[in-house]
């Protein structure tokens, strides 16, 4: 009877370990398609700061 209980936990750790996995992942894609937009940003606003230098004759 107790090698069901523990059969049974062992079962449910199982699934919500699936579980959390699964919502890791779409956590994770979610986060690293934001980082990568802020990157992206941040390089564009770096070269228009380089653009604006050499317009004005610093560089």
């Amino acid at each position: 009877m107790e090698s069901k209980s523990i059969e049974m936990k062992l079962r449910e750790a199982q699934e919500k370990f699936k579980e959390n996995e699964k919502l890791y992942k779409q956590y994770k894609e979610k986060s690293d398609f934001w980082i990568r937009r802020v990157e992206l940003y941040e390089e564009k606003l770096r070269h228009q700061k380089q653009g604006q230098l050499e317009i004005g004759g610093v560089e």
